[in-house]
């Protein structure tokens, strides 16, 4: 049976959920781009599933898809957050000098 027929019949929505949960909670980006490319293939083969799981992998990658973009600006903005009080810092270091 080729992997992605086995994919088929693991398809456990509550796994990626957690999964996805988790790497939302340390802030991985890395491990919600896999999560979103796993969904994106269980989504791709939608025609093979039951319309349940079918409707639940077109929803859980909406969701990731959302997710991922959201913790990605999240990201950015505590980065620059970040840069800004080093800067801060630094430039009060010079004026103490």
């Amino acid at each position: 049976m080729p992997a992605e027929h086995a994919a088929v019949l693991e398809f456990d929505p509550q796994r990626l959920l957690r999964a996805t949960i988790d790497a939302l909670g340390s802030m991985d980006v890395s491990a919600l781009m896999k999560l979103g490319a796993e969904a994106e293939a269980m989504a791709k083969l939608r025609p093979q599933m039951t319309s349940t799981d079918a409707a639940q992998s077109l929803a859980l990658k909406q969701a990731l898809a959302e997710l991922l973009q959201s913790t990605e600006r999240s990201l950015r903005m505590l980065r620059g957050l970040h840069e800004a009080g080093v800067r801060r810092i630094e430039e009060q270091a010079t004026w103490e000098r």
